[in-house]
């Protein structure tokens, strides 16, 4: 890959429209050409003027590579295995890894030990523990890893995130979010074979859809030190894994926190309420409704002569901020891996970040499964240990149907 020679990109979240000669992109491998690795390649297709070029692609089936042919033209060379994409690895410098996330953990560690950079879709793995192989050979190697949480570039989010770190609700005490977008029929969950099982996907609704909600959740609001799950495994479904969860989270400064995913209700709702001492935000869909307090409401409650909230001026507005619509966001964390990987920007989402959003969910199981509060950071060694008794008994159970 040749030095750029055109503009930088400012910062990681402003990287849209920077043109880049053909000559300092960054060339990239497609591995998984299902629904989304299509959409991914196609995007970066239809961005000729972007930090990334698509290169080779990995086509196993022959309908996969009528695809590529068809879609990607004879700039993308097509290989039928992992194998043999490598055999020709000096066409490439990036990876892109699009598979059932089964697959993630020995791609990922295939491609550093080649010398190759990494951009993964969500989520990093089954589990915590299969996941720091990951970052382990990223470590080793030096090389970039980045991970596709889109949602980070939502500017609903950005600017909840902004107003936390400006300290516009003082100090925050407590968060909820109620989550039911993904709703999912009973075709979604056999249209793949690996779809909603312990053994493929490491769980249901917290390890497919909820990740990009675990990541959000994260990200505004870090890891707590302890949580409470109620996981009704099968609510809506004749599966073993989770289709709704129920998380009760503690933090070490006080704050916590409720998180609710479902993919059984049909009417969708994202709802994020955060209370702080100096006010309130509320997130509904696109709408951002603050409160702010003209004095600490803990300082109020203490020295105020009457007995409710009467005399604690409240302000309030409201702000709209709807995203596009299509794969804009998407474009924005490919666009975004390109510039990281010439030294020019942050990632948006480091792949090392894949680890957190595992371990909420993973911790999530243990608590349900032991009917116990768990502490965090997790023992992943004992996670795993669990989860390969669920995939036996999910064999078994497969086997006797």
């Amino acid at each position: 890959m040749h030095a750029p020679t055109t503009p930088t990109a400012p910062n990681a979240s402003d990287t849209s429209g920077t043109p880049h000669a053909p000559d300092a992109r960054v060339r990239v491998a497609l591995i998984g050409t299902g629904g989304m690795g299509r959409q991914y390649a196609e995007l970066i297709r239809d961005h000729p003027d972007g930090p990334l070029v698509l290169t080779a692609a990995c086509c196993r089936s022959p309908e996969s590579q009528r695809w590529a042919a068809e879609a990607l033209g004879p700039g993308t060379a097509t290989y039928p295995s992992v194998d043999e994409l490598y055999r020709h690895a000096d066409d490439f410098d990036a990876v892109l890894i699009v598979t059932q996330q089964e697959l993630h953990p020995a791609l990922a560690v295939q491609a550093f030990e080649h010398g190759k950079h990494v951009l993964c879709d969500k989520p990093a793995a089954r589990s915590l523990g299969e996941c720091r192989a990951m970052t382990e050979a990223a470590d080793r190697t030096g090389l970039t890893f980045g991970m596709i949480f889109q949602q980070r570039c939502y500017a609903r989010h950005r600017r909840v995130r902004q107003l936390l770190r400006d300290g516009a609700l003082g100090e925050v005490r407590r968060m909820q979010l109620t989550d039911t977008q993904y709703f999912r029929t009973v075709s979604y969950h056999h249209s793949r074979p690996w779809r909603s099982s312990w053994e493929h996907e490491g769980g249901g609704v917290l390890t497919s859809q909820g990740p990009h909600i675990l990541d959000l959740w994260q990200w505004l609001f870090g890891m707590p030190s302890a949580m409470r799950a109620v996981i009704p495994f099968g609510k809506y479904n004749d599966f073993a894994v989770d289709d709704e969860s129920t998380l009760v989270m503690t933090y070490p400064d006080g704050r916590t926190g409720a998180f609710v995913i479902s993919t059984g209700e049909p009417v969708p709702e994202t709802r994020l309420d955060i209370r702080g001492s100096r006010g309130r935000l509320l997130m509904d869909g696109d709408v951002l409704r603050l409160w702010t307090y003209d004095r600490d409401a803990d300082e109020y409650r203490r020295t105020a002569a009457c007995t409710d909230a009467r005399e604690l001026g409240i302000a309030y507005r409201e702000e709209r901020i709807p995203d596009p619509v299509g794969l804009e966001h998407y474009w924005e964390v490919l666009e975004n891996f390109g510039f990281a990987v010439m030294g020019e920007a942050e990632l948006i989402a480091d792949g090392r970040e894949g680890l957190r959003c595992l371990e909420l969910a993973d911790a999530a199981y243990l608590s349900a499964w032991d009917d116990a509060t768990v502490a965090l950071p997790l023992d992943a060694d004992r996670f795993d240990r669990e989860l390969r008794a669920h995939v036996d008994e999910e064999r078994a159970q497969r086997a006797e149907a």
